[in-house]
């Protein structure tokens, strides 16, 4: 697989579907909860504040930041639990994704970030299944949305180790509140308990945007979504597509059942993003010069070189493998 930099404090928009395409991740409360469970557990332990996620029945997109540059250890324990979970929850047997690299695309300037979590926010009308993102059946959610106590899936059990519930006097209903959530939070870090009985969905404000409070960058956000689920309406009538599935029919599709157009599976796929020309430019003659670089350390170290430096941004040679790192100040490109 091609190698790619790990860069810490970057938001990255995240992409990858399931083997196949077909619709295991078909929403129910039950999946939805599940996912949305695993995508705070593993967030939590790995650094990650994601700011949108959409849960397709066949793929799913995430616009998260990266604050540890743990990205591919976020991958490993969060696809690999959550197709596990699925898996279990349906009798299935095998692998869930699709075999190649998860995609990622890392957001260089603020426009970037508006424009992919609209995208995001707008696919569910963009795949002609609803023709209003909020009525999606499945996880769709985008800051500032509400926050919700999510329930550990059963997938678990109940092992030793995992975190107890002692319910608060005068709690009320079958789970804690969020504040409740949150203050038992602290005994369970105490703990070491990454996989705890009740987490808080909870979605971060994405980084940038310095200039705009709080109130300004989600009205923001909500202007961008509504104008992208505009153009997708809009896209579909331009192609003679009339009409949308609806929610009761995609929860009725076999789990097994792939759409009538696939996606092409091999095309070009963009790895860094920024509306400015210049900058795009700039991005992309960087990330060159990093896999120039990492292909000779990796061709020294091949031939014997144990001392040789890889530049900053290596990860699976540097954490697994004991490979010397640049930091970011030695290990930049010319000009």
């Amino acid at each position: 697989m091609l190698a790619r930099p790990v860069f810490a404090d970057r938001l990255v928009f995240l992409t990858r579907s399931v083997a196949g395409q077909e619709f295991r991740l078909r929403p129910s409360p039950e999946v939805n909860e599940a996912i949305a469970y695993m995508l705070m557990a593993t967030s939590r332990r790995y650094g990650m504040r994601p700011s949108a996620v959409c849960v397709m029945s066949n793929h799913w997109h995430g616009v998260i930041h990266d604050q540890r540059g743990q990205l591919p250890a976020f991958f490993s324990e969060f696809y690999g639990l959550l197709s596990r979970i699925i898996n279990w929850m349906h009798g299935d047997r095998g692998r869930m994704w699709d075999g190649g690299q998860a995609h990622r695309l890392y957001l260089d300037d603020n426009e970037s970030v508006i424009e992919e979590i609209a995208y995001t926010m707008a696919n569910p009308v963009a795949a002609g299944t609803v023709a209003e993102g909020k009525s999606w059946p499945g996880l769709r959610k985008c800051w500032p949305a509400r926050e919700v106590v999510v329930r550990r899936p059963g997938y678990f059990g109940n092992p030793l180790h995992q975190g107890t519930i002692k319910r608060p006097k005068g709690m009320k209903g079958s789970r804690p509140t969020v504040a409740e959530v949150d203050k038992m939070m602290a005994t369970w870090d105490e703990e070491g308990v990454h996989y705890p009985p009740y987490l808080v969905f909870r979605l971060h404000r994405p980084p940038g945007f310095d200039e705009l409070s709080d109130k300004q960058l989600a009205a923001k956000l909500r202007r961008a979504n509504a104008e992208a689920e505009q153009r997708a309406r809009q896209q579909r009538l331009d192609e003679g597509k009339v009409g949308y599935l609806g929610a009761r029919q995609v929860k009725a599709l076999p789990r097994t059942s792939v759409p009538k157009t696939l996606r092409k599976k091999y095309s070009l796929i963009p790895k860094v993003k920024a509306r400015d020309a210049k900058a795009t430019m700039a991005a992309k003659k960087a990330l060159k010069w990093w896999l120039e670089a990492y292909a000779e350390a990796y061709k020294r170290m091949r031939h014997g070189d144990r001392h040789v430096r890889f530049p900053a941004g290596t990860y699976q040679h540097a954490v697994y493998h004991g490979a010397i790192a640049d930091s970011m100040a030695q290990s930049a490109p010319p000009g």
